[in-house]
């Protein structure tokens, strides 16, 4: 990994913590949370469905039960 990525890298993920300390609209918080959601479910399924060419429908079902487990909470 070259030097410039990782700083990079390093910068990305220290802007993410910081980003509910700055920005007090709940909003916001609200759509970078569901954004970075979205995000974890897409890279877990990019890994099973695009280098292992399997189709998962464990996925969705999980991602349903989490969606409707939090839903009812």
């Amino acid at each position: 990994m070259k030097r410039s990525h990782l700083l990079l890298s390093i910068v990305g993920v220290a802007l993410l913590l910081l980003f509910p300390v700055g920005i007090t609209n709940a909003y916001y918080i609200h759509l970078l949370e569901t954004i970075m959601i979205y995000a974890i479910v897409l890279f877990g399924l990019d890994i099973v469905v695009g280098y292992t060419g399997q189709v998962s429908l464990g996925h969705a079902g999980l991602f349903g039960v989490g969606a409707y487990t939090s839903a009812c909470w």
